[in-house]
């Protein structure tokens, strides 16, 4: 992995999916983007605890995590399931893409 990794904007969906937050992250693999949210997103317990996030480029939230490392660690050990530069719909309905499988190293 490189030392400094791209940087981009990342549109977060709200929970409601009629609005986007714009972040700034690090793209460890094409498709994926790793942010920290911003204290006054976090919710007490889990989401105080875990604040670096995982997610798809859609917009997607798909991890919370305790450190950037873990995140960074996350994507690189999820890169190979998937094309995450697809979209989300894409990516549901691939039949080859089973989200409930533990990668392997």
């Amino acid at each position: 992995m490189p030392a400094t990794l791209p940087e981009s904007t990342y549109e977060l969906r709200t929970v409601d999916s009629t609005a986007t937050i714009p972040l700034l992250s690090v793209v460890p693999v094409p498709g994926l983007h790793v942010f920290e949210l911003p204290e006054y997103l976090r919710e007490e317990g889990d989401g105080v605890a875990n604040s670096w996030w995982l997610g798809h480029r859609s917009g997607l939230a798909l991890a919370a995590l305790p450190s950037q490392d873990d995140a960074l660690r996350g994507a690189r050990e999820i890169a190979g399931l998937t094309d995450w530069t697809g979209g989300a719909g894409d990516i549901r309905t691939d039949p080859s893409f089973d989200g409930t499988t533990t990668p392997t190293p």
